[in-house]
C-alpha cells in the first residue's frame, strides 16, 4: 500500500521526472514513441533523492563520473551505501519504497518500463505465469568490466542491449 505523504513518480509523464531530479535528463527517448519505455541519461550534481515509488520498473546502470560517487541507497527499508563502479546497476521494481542519495557528479541511465509491458514481454518468453521484478541494490551488471577508456565499447553494448529489450 503507497502512503499518501509518499512522493508518487509517473515516468511516462514528461516532467515528472522532475518531482525526483534536480534538472531534466541530458537525453531522453521521450519522441521516440516507445510503448511503456523510457530511456533516459541523467548527469546530476551532488543531491538528494526524496522517499518515493515510481508507476514503472526501473533498472538504472550507472555510468562514467569524473570521480565514482558514494552512493546511500534505500529500497523497501533495506541500506546500502557503497562506492559505485562503472556498469553497477540497481533494480527497482515498481510501487517499491525506493530514496537515494549520491556525493559528488553522477551520471547514470534509467530504462523504466510499464508493469503491463514487462508481464506481455516476460509472457512471450516463458510459460511461467507469475513473473516478479525484485528490487536490487547497485551491483556490478558484469564484474569484468572495462577500465573507463573502454567505455565507448560499453555504450555500444548497452544500446545492443536496449534494443533487444525494445525489440522483445
Amino acid at each position: 500500500m503507497i502512503a499518501s505523504d509518499i512522493l508518487v513518480v509517473d515516468f511516462a509523464q514528461k516532467d515528472d521526472v522532475l518531482k525526483l531530479y534536480p534538472e531534466p535528463p541530458l537525453l531522453s527517448s521521450d519522441r521516440a514513441g516507445w510503448d511503456g519505455i523510457q530511456l533516459q541519461y541523467h548527469r546530476h550534481q551532488p543531491h538528494q533523492l526524496a522517499e518515493n515509488y515510481s508507476k514503472q520498473h526501473r533498472i538504472i546502470i550507472h555510468a562514467c563520473s569524473s570521480s565514482p560517487p558514494l552512493l546511500e541507497e534505500m529500497i523497501e527499508h533495506r541500506f546500502q551505501t557503497k562506492q559505485l563502479n562503472y556498469g553497477d546497476v540497481t533494480v527497482v521494481p515498481a510501487d517499491v519504497l525506493n530514496s537515494a542519495y549520491w556525493n559528488t557528479e553522477s551520471e547514470f541511465i534509467t530504462l523504466s518500463f510499464e508493469l503491463s509491458t514487462f508481464a506481455h514481454h516476460t509472457f512471450d518468453l516463458t510459460d511461467v505465469a507469475d513473473v516478479e521484478f525484485i528490487p536490487n541494490f547497485s551491483k556490478p551488471l558484469f564484474p569484468f568490466l572495462p577500465a573507463p577508456d573502454l567505455i565507448p565499447t560499453i555504450i555500444i553494448y548497452a544500446d545492443l542491449l536496449i534494443l533487444q529489450t525494445v525489440n522483445i
